[in-house]
């Protein structure tokens, strides 16, 4: 059972008079909406959405859909997707919880998406007495109200996994995107308190389970100063984290635009995210990839040539000699190339003129790779280059593929696919 603890009157939010729930507790059973099929082990990952019936759009379904058609079967028996109602009118909680159980009913059944409300009296009467960041009193009370929805949250999802992910009702993801945090979660080398998965606000915040109820206590104790959004912070500093971790490219978009407070409008939009899933899944044998542009933030040059995932993003514009070279560890009879620049979110950011060589022979010093006995074999239209039949242009194995610039640009680029297929024997 939730309790509440250290209080002298029945009033939960009265900061003169509780000590507004620090210590309290939560009853899985008695919060959970729906009875779910659940076993004692632990999972990999726990995601925690709270949601309010918005007055002008509903994001939640797809957020959710999002989330399960990108996930791998097998994964699917190591996440848990804990979607709390944080409306304080019980039909609204009721028409959404319908809506979920009946687009979602097996998944949650089996426990993999379970829906949980906290009790009858969570929602007292909020009396805020401060008014920060010049923020009016409606929204402070709302932004106050955020704080104890995250912290119910976070206590139900507590060691339900090794990880928690805090997500909100209005965002997509890409696929195989578990994968992808299980691998950077891997990649650390140094102690860390958060990883980031989107730039924006509080979303896609991942911790151990160990420190998701320190977090709640912190959201809880100055819930009339801070924003969830800037709690977080202040709680990675205290635990020594002084830098964000963000993990790049993100793996989840914001697509909201009515916010949960009622009559807000925001386009807000991660500038690190983008559509990772490689499109032409060329052969690409083992190459040393090389290049003149500098890289921006993580987008590194190896990503362009990765089969599964990522991509080049260069740091400034290129200018024209500037080359990007794929280095074969062993000379290849290639078939096909496709070069692929821009993206989504950046159509802009293309290679707009340059041309795609073959190279028979390369020079390597310390410094670079010098890519020598150049072969044409076409030139980009509108960002993209794409050359069938290269065994009948060149009649050797090749040894380097490069991309040179040919014409000094104004705009960034992205290159975000290079296919090679090879021919075959």
């Amino acid at each position: 059972m939730y309790e509440k603890q250290e209080k002298e009157t029945n009033n939960f939010w009265g900061i003169q008079t509780c000590s507004c729930g620090l210590h309290f507790r939560v009853d899985r059973e008695s919060a959970l909406v729906y009875p779910v099929n659940t076993t004692s082990t632990q999972k990999f990952l726990t995601i925690g959405i709270p949601t309010i019936k918005r007055r002008d759009d509903s994001y939640l379904l797809e957020t959710v859909m999002s989330l399960v058609a990108n996930m791998a079967v097998e994964q699917q028996q190591e996440v848990i997707i804990v979607i709390m109602l944080a409306d304080i009118d019980p039909e609204n909680r009721k028409s959404v919880a319908e809506e979920l159980y009946r687009s979602f009913e097996e998944r949650i059944k089996s426990g993999q998406i379970q829906i949980i409300q906290p009790p009858s009296d969570f929602y007292e009467p909020l009396k805020v007495t401060k008014q920060t960041y010049k923020q009016g009193a409606e929204y402070v009370q709302w932004r106050a109200k955020q704080n104890f929805d995250y912290a119910f949250l976070m206590r139900f999802s507590a060691n339900l996994s090794l990880y928690y992910m805090q997500l909100e009702d209005d965002v997509t993801t890409v696929s195989n995107y578990v994968n992808s945090i299980r691998k950077y979660i891997e990649q650390q080398t140094e102690s860390w308190t958060c990883l980031e998965f989107s730039e924006l606000g509080f979303i896609a915040k991942l911790y151990r389970s160990e420190d998701v109820v320190r977090l709640s206590q912190l959201l809880l104790m100055f819930y009339q100063e801070q924003p969830v959004d800037y709690t977080y912070l202040y709680f990675n500093m205290l635990t020594t984290q002084f830098q964000k971790r963000i993990r790049v490219p993100t793996l989840f978009q914001h697509r909201g635009i009515h916010s949960s407070f009622p009559g807000k409008v925001q386009h807000l939009k991660d500038r690190l995210f983008d559509q990772m899933e490689k499109k032409y899944k060329g052969d690409n044998p083992n190459a040393t990839i090389y290049t003149t542009l500098q890289t921006y933030l993580s987008f590194m040059p190896q990503l362009a040539y990765s089969k599964t995932e990522g991509f080049f993003w260069s740091h400034g514009s290129p200018g024209e000699g500037d080359i990007f070279v794929v280095v074969f560890d062993e000379p290849q009879t290639v078939d096909r190339v496709i070069v692929d620049t821009g993206s989504e979110n950046h159509p802009t950011d293309i290679l707009a003129s340059a041309t795609l060589l073959a190279s028979l022979t390369v020079l390597k010093n310390a410094e670079r790779f010098d890519c020598t006995n150049d072969i044409p074999l076409g030139d980009f239209q509108d960002g993209r280059v794409e050359v069938k039949e290269v065994s009948e242009k060149v009649k050797f194995k090749i040894v380097c593929l490069q991309i040179k610039v040919t014409k000094q640009q104004s705009t960034w680029a992205i290159i975000r696919e290079i296919a090679v297929f090879l021919r075959p024997n």
